[in-house]
């Protein structure tokens, strides 16, 4: 037991504790900061001071940093998808490609050292589990802009097609009318199609909006503007409506089949990547 209790901070190491919590990429490795305290454990200290002496030769040595750029805490995540119907959501999915990927570069740059000296840091990597099975499952369904791939699933290839023929469609007609009614100065000339309520519309005076038959979606702050939906696109509208609607379904479907893939290596995954909050701190 310490005495005084407020030890650290008389001789500063509340400071030193600040400046490491700085410099950590990760949530955890903060939390491990925050965790340090004072050790009478022979054993302990050893181990510490070795792997920190290890880690400042290597980094002195080789002149880089470790491939740690920064990783997700997916502990809420995980916790929250514990049961069956659950899914991470695309975000979720995007971190746990980070740091299964971030733990692959890890672990493969610390077992490439020279073991004789650099045996602490070596010995960390051990117990360290790796996923390609779940990296591969990743690359397959999200594309590099953490988007879900048209490819993810036969299904969510042929919505999207119809989704785009769908726009198409729309933004060919709407387009037409638009032209018509410039050319009958129903709409000013510098008109072009806006969307209100998630519906591509035209805006309109609002002394001419009679003059194009459709639905009035909504009227600018002023009054002065009307938004029409033309009735000839307002059924490709509706089907639009309906294949976004289908894209979400088979979207949370693709995630749901993920999540089941993923959930019974949650805690191996959660493990493994302590292991770099270790590193991290």
């Amino acid at each position: 037991m310490l005495y005084p209790k407020n030890f650290e901070n008389k001789i500063s190491f509340d400071q030193i504790r600040g400046l490491l919590k700085e410099r950590c990429v990760s949530q955890q490795g903060s939390e491990l900061i925050d965790a340090m305290a004072f050790s009478s454990d022979f054993d302990v200290i050893v181990l510490s001071l070795t792997q920190i002496e290890e880690m400042m030769t290597l980094l002195t040595e080789t002149g880089e940093g470790l491939p740690l750029g920064s990783l997700a805490d997916l502990r809420p995540a995980f916790a929250r998808t514990q049961a069956d119907g659950t899914f991470l959501d695309v975000k979720d999915v995007v971190d746990l490609r980070l740091n299964v990927s971030t733990l692959r570069a890890v672990t493969a740059y610390l077992r490439a050292r020279d073991e004789e000296r650099f045996p602490a840091l070596i010995k960390m990597t051990e117990s360290v589990e790796l996923f390609p099975d779940i990296e591969r499952e990743i690359e397959r369904i999200i594309n590099k802009y953490g988007e879900v791939k048209d490819t993810a699933s036969p299904q969510l290839a042929e919505i999207r097609r119809s989704i785009l023929s769908a726009q198409s469609s729309i933004s060919k007609t709407l387009n037409a009318i638009l032209k018509q009614a410039q050319a009958s100065g129903i709409v000013e000339k510098d008109a072009s199609p806006t969307i209100r309520d998630g519906r591509l519309v035209i805006p309109v005076a609002a002394m001419n909006k009679r003059k194009i038959q459709g639905i009035i979606h909504d009227e600018s702050a002023t009054g002065k503007t009307a938004f029409v939906e033309p009735t000839a696109v307002v059924e490709v509208n509706n089907r639009l409506r309906e294949l976004e609607n289908e894209e979400r379904r088979e979207i949370i479907r693709i995630l749901v089949e993920f999540t089941n893939l993923v959930r019974p290596y949650y805690e191996a995954i959660a493990q493994s990547v302590y292991f770099l909050a270790e590193v991290d701190a």
